[in-house]
């Protein structure tokens, strides 16, 4: 699968990194600036506050235990601040604004951020079945992180459904205002959409490989 194809599959985001050409932000390892950064990398977002669903679960299959939190498990918010990113640089962590702004409006609970993962190497996106990926997730992994791989659906010609595998994650607030970047790679959290703008499942748990 192609880098320009994922990024389509997951809300069109490659276009809105070339589209856009104003307030980029990146972090390493600061403070979350919500207000700085831009639109967010899906279409449509949608809020799910206060009706998360609440318990602790093992994906089939996978044999990756994904922690419950009595907040649940947040995997889409609406975005508004609209701008630009650039492909973080080895090194860096970029937080897509709905994900900024659902740590913001979430704060002080005990939530789960249900994200994609684009990991980058020389500001160049890396596919999901690469060994660099498969590599930095086995090391994520060994950290405590709770990643693997995800599942969305996108559209193939005019109306066919297809699934699509990207790289993923469960993580708390404090893992992502601290995320351990490897120096080597460059990384950029969103929330994945479906085809049709519909945030994707976030009881869907992880896969320890790609389904390509």
């Amino acid at each position: 699968m192609k880098s320009d194809y994922i990024f389509k599959a997951i809300g069109d985001a490659e276009d809105q990194f070339l589209e856009r050409t104003e307030n980029a932000s990146k972090i390493k390892r600061i403070p979350l600036p919500w207000a700085k950064w831009g639109a967010a990398m899906a279409c449509a977002c949608f809020v799910v506050i206060g009706a998360f669903a609440i318990k602790s679960f093992t994906p089939s299959g996978s044999g990756i235990e994904v922690p419950g939190a009595s907040d649940g498990i947040v995997s889409s918010f609406p975005s508004s601040v609209n701008g630009i990113y650039d492909s973080p640089g080895n090194g860096e962590v970029l937080l897509f604004t709905e994900v900024q702004e659902a740590l913001h409006a979430n704060a002080g609970k005990d939530s789960l951020y249900f994200v994609s993962i684009g990991i980058y190497s020389d500001k160049q996106i890396l596919e999901p079945d690469s060994v660099e990926v498969k590599k930095e997730l086995e090391r994520l992994t060994g950290l405590g992180y709770k990643v693997g791989y995800a599942t969305q659906w996108t559209y193939q010609g005019e109306s066919d459904q297809m699934d699509i595998t990207y790289t993923a994650g469960y993580f708390t607030a404090d893992q992502l205002d601290h995320f351990a970047a490897n120096d080597h790679y460059g990384y950029a959290f969103s929330f994945a959409t479906n085809g049709d703008g519909t945030s994707v499942d976030p009881e869907q748990g992880l896969d320890a490989e790609p389904k390509l």
